[in-house]
C-alpha cells in the first residue's frame, strides 16, 4: 500500500520537485562561481582573512532556499488534494486515517529531507575545495537552522493547507511565520549552535499537526 501511495504522491510533486532540484543546483553552482571569482581576483590568504576574521557569509544565498523547497513541495502535494476533495476520499480508504496521512507526509517530508541533505553536502563539497575545515564546520553550523526550517516548513504548510477552518488556519500561518522567521534571522555566525537542538525538538512537534487537521478535514469541521 505504501508503494502505491508513494507513486501517487510522486506523480503530484514530480514537476515541482524537479524544479526545486534545478533551483538548488543553480544556487550551489552560483556559490561555487562566487568563490572561484573571489579566489581569482584576490589572494587566497586575503579571501581567507575576509571570511574567517570578518565572518563574511559567502553562502548566504542558501538562507531562504530550504523554506522554498519545503513550502513548494507541500503545496504541490496537498493543495490539489484539498481543492478537488481527493484527500477526503483517501481518508475513507479501509485504513486508519492517521496511517494514510502519515504515509503521505513521510514520503513528502522524506523527499524534502533528501534534497536538502544533498544540497548541504554539495555546499560542503564546493566549500572544502577552497577553505580549511574550520570554515566548512562554521558554515554547516550557520546553515543548519535554515535547513531545519525547510523541513519544518513542509509539515507546517501541509497542516495549514489541510486545515478546514479559516480562523485556525490564520493562527497556524502566524505561528509558522514567527517560528520559521526565527530560524532564518540575520544573526552572527554559528549563533544557533547552543540552541539548535531545542529548535529541532520543537520542530518535531509540528509533524503531528497534520493528523489533527486531517481528522478535522475528514469530519468536515469548519
Amino acid at each position: 500500500m505504501f508503494t502505491a501511495i508513494a507513486f501517487k504522491e510522486w506523480l503530484k510533486i514530480r514537476w515541482t520537485f524537479l524544479a526545486m532540484v534545478l533551483v538548488c543546483a543553480g544556487i550551489t553552482v552560483n556559490v561555487a562561481l562566487d568563490i572561484s571569482h573571489l579566489m581569482t581576483l584576490e589572494k587566497a590568504t586575503s579571501v581567507w582573512s575576509y571570511v574567517i576574521l570578518m565572518q563574511y557569509p559567502f553562502y548566504s544565498s542558501f538562507r531562504y532556499l530550504p523554506l522554498l523547497v519545503g513550502v513548494a513541495v507541500a503545496v504541490a502535494q496537498f493543495v490539489p488534494e484539498v481543492l478537488q476533495a481527493r484527500l477526503k476520499l483517501a481518508l475513507h480508504l479501509p485504513l486508519r486515517e492517521n496511517r494514510v496521512l502519515l504515509w503521505m507526509v513521510t514520503y513528502g517530508g522524506g523527499m524534502v529531507l533528501a534534497l536538502l541533505l544533498l544540497t548541504l553536502l554539495a555546499a560542503v563539497g564546493v566549500t572544502i575545495r577552497s577553505f580549511p575545515s574550520a570554515v566548512v564546520r562554521s558554515m554547516v553550523w550557520t546553515m543548519a537552522p535554515w535547513f531545519v526550517a525547510g523541513i519544518i516548513s513542509y509539515f507546517l504548510t501541509a497542516t495549514i493547507v489541510v486545515e478546514s477552518r479559516w480562523l485556525r488556519r490564520v493562527f497556524l500561518i502566524l505561528l509558522a511565520y514567527g517560528f520559521l522567521d526565527t530560524l532564518v534571522l540575520h544573526v552572527a555566525i554559528e549563533a544557533y549552535r547552543p540552541s539548535l537542538l531545542w529548535f529541532v525538538l520543537l520542530g518535531l512537534l509540528t509533524t503531528t499537526g497534520i493528523l489533527v487537521s486531517g481528522h478535522r478535514f475528514r469530519k468536515g469541521v469548519r
